[in-house]
């Protein structure tokens, strides 16, 4: 007898899930950076995934949800949340196929997303992406950032590591 699987080929992302869906945080940068963080996609299929990305716009809760009392008290609490604009983050590839891994380990596939932030005021963001798979199962990708003009949340440049403040009576 002949065995027959039909395999939907789908992604899985190295970042690791927070309420079940993958989350990269940039944390708090100066608006005079742009940093950038790193992520692994891998194919465990025995199909091919050609994988595309796009945006999900933010939808806010139901009111008469959990989710939708939660916001409104954290509005009546003066709370802000993050703003939901893509253009802050860039990947370095939008779309990519990984191939099937032909009952090997899995080939890992690295993707590049900066944050580049525009303004400090709002500053946190929040989006969501989804890689969609062809023909298969599509992931989500959620990126978290905030920019700031605090000076203190400036990374020292790797070239001037070596400086060091003189003090008062030393001669250089």
């Amino acid at each position: 007898p002949i065995l027959a699987v039909t395999t939907t080929p789908f992604i899985e992302l190295s970042a690791p899930p927070v309420y079940g869906t993958p989350s990269l945080a940039f944390g708090v940068t100066h608006i005079s950076h742009s940093p950038e963080r790193s992520l692994e996609l891998w194919n465990p299929t025995e199909a091919e995934a050609k994988w595309t990305i796009s945006h999900v716009p933010y939808k806010p809760p139901l009111a008469a949800s959990a989710a939708g009392a939660r916001a409104k008290a954290a509005a009546l609490a003066g709370e802000t949340l993050p703003v939901d604009d893509p253009s802050v983050f860039e990947f370095d590839q939008m779309t990519g196929l990984i191939p099937a891994r032909k009952g090997k380990v899995p080939e890992r596939t690295p993707l590049s997303v900066k944050f580049l932030p525009q303004r400090a005021g709002p500053g946190r963001y929040r989006c969501t992406f989804n890689l969609k798979v062809m023909n298969g199962m599509t992931a989500k990708l959620e990126l978290t950032a905030e920019a700031t003009l605090r000076e203190e949340d400036i990374d020292v440049v790797a070239a001037d590591k070596h400086l060091r403040l003189m003090q008062l009576g030393e001669v250089s």
